[in-house]
């Protein structure tokens, strides 16, 4: 059969199992620290998980998708760049009396059944001159009415969400919200051993995620430093491996996972560059190479590292299985993929501060 044939093909059976499967709709808040890893990182988690996810619209802040039920859990326990999980209700422009309109049509009873609140949160200054009050009122008075239920401000079972965006009222109902205290008491300086360049809890959750680490592989960081990464991953449940030329950031990154009460990890004082693993052996790869002002190269040649690091880890990784990581804005790595064979998903440009922007590369090994 062609290959183009065989495509179309597969493509058919997965449309007749969407078909099939029982699709919700649902929003996510995104946390607005990056154009396009939040999204990135929403979709990585559902795809390592085994659910569905199909793409509705995007807005400032919000996007609108549909998947499986019970999605809820894996997103809020995983996600570093996601703020808030709910189901897609209603989308509608800024307009009271189609809101008035629309809300006589929506069977809400069927979500709303305890005590609850509204909550209106605007992104970007969209939506300031709307009548927040009165489109709360509107709303609460359907729900009083209709589904025999009561207001708690204090306390609510259940909390309706009114997002104004990009000219849209979204209304929806919270599933699940990210607790953004635990990763600022988590944030590196917070750590028992700090070196500067350590990145943020966030964003060390989002190159975990995006290489969509499988519960019953091992993920693996070959460039440790202080276990930013390691942390994250088996603060979400997976098995891993960290790998540091430096000595002295594998004790730190040791004293630094032991902090968090975790035993069950491994780390290896080796190089990078010749994996000392057995092929086929890693579920997933993320990792932050060296280079920048806070970290040394050992005198190396940062494109050097990369291209050595990316031939053997290919070697180690399981096929199927992804790589991410990142280079400074001068390294295009694009010859090195094509060299080892390994399929460029995505790539995301983040800027660290005025001297440097990292390039975050998601690749695949077929």
């Amino acid at each position: 059969m062609p290959k183009l044939l065989r495509n179309y093909t597969k493509l058919g059976r997965i449309l007749r199992l969407y078909k099939e499967l029982k699709l919700y709709k649902y929003y996510a808040i995104l946390s607005g620290e990056h154009v396009t890893l939040p999204l990135a990182e929403l979709k990585a988690i559902l795809e390592s998980e085994n659910k569905p996810f199909i793409y509705d619209i995007s807005f400032d802040n919000l996007v609108l998708f549909r998947s499986t039920p019970g999605i809820t859990k894996c997103i809020i326990s995983r996600a570093g760049m996601i703020r808030e999980v709910g189901l897609h209700i209603l989308t509608l422009t800024n307009d009271l009396e189609e809101l008035h309109k629309a809300i006589k049509d929506v069977d809400i009873c069927d979500v709303v059944k305890e005590r609850f609140a509204i909550r209106f949160r605007r992104f970007k200054a969209h939506g300031k001159n709307i009548d927040e009050r009165r489109i709360i009122d509107l709303i609460a008075t359907k729900i009083i009415r209709e589904c025999n239920v009561k207001v708690d401000l204090s306390s609510p079972k259940v909390i309706v969400r009114v997002i104004a965006t990009n000219g849209v009222l979204v209304l929806g109902l919270v599933l699940g919200t990210i607790d953004t205290k635990a990763f600022y008491k988590r944030r590196p300086a917070s750590r028992p051993f700090f070196r500067p360049g350590a990145l943020s809890v966030e964003l060390s959750r989002v190159f975990v995620n995006l290489s969509r680490p499988r519960r019953d592989k091992l993920y693996l960081d070959p460039f440790c430093g202080t276990g930013g990464f390691l942390i994250e991953a088996l603060f979400m449940g997976y098995n891993v491996i960290g790998i540091d030329l430096n000595k002295d950031m594998i004790e730190g990154a040791r004293v630094n996972i032991e902090y968090y009460g975790f035993k069950n990890y491994e780390l290896i004082h080796g190089d990078a560059t010749t994996i000392p693993l057995i092929p086929h052996s890693i579920g997933a790869i993320g990792t932050d190479p060296p280079y920048g002002r806070s970290t040394s190269t050992m005198g190396r040649d940062i494109y050097n590292i990369i291209e050595d690091f990316l031939a053997n880890a290919v070697d180690v990784l399981m096929h199927g299985g992804y790589i991410v990581f990142a280079t400074p804005h001068y390294l295009d790595a694009t010859d090195i993929l094509r060299d080892t064979g390994l399929y460029l998903v995505e790539k995301h440009y983040m800027r660290v501060h005025g001297s440097l922007t990292r390039i975050l590369w998601v690749t695949r090994k077929p």
